[in-house]
């Protein structure tokens, strides 16, 4: 559920910071938050890393697709490349 949070929380706000002042203000409140609030303790680097978290209804192709976690970024590559 963390997770997720942190996902929607950087869609709504992250994506629309302009610079890396204003970007990197943003990526130290989500971890203050995560260790104040949730009391966990991610890795700056696992949050918002080259990997990132991302989230998503893409995988699977059936009409009642679900929203998860996207871990594997080559699954994603081959759906969409589809």
């Amino acid at each position: 559920m963390i997770r997720l949070w942190i996902h929607e929380s950087s869609r709504v706000f992250h994506d629309r910071l302009i610079n890396d002042i204003d970007k990197e203000w943003f990526k130290n409140l989500i971890m203050e938050l995560l260790g104040r609030g949730f009391n966990n303790r991610m890795e700056k680097e696992t949050i918002f890393g080259s990997q990132g978290i991302k989230f998503g209804d893409l995988l699977r192709l059936e009409m009642d697709r679900e929203y998860e976690e996207i871990k594997d970024i080559s699954k994603l590559i081959k759906v969409l490349e589809c």
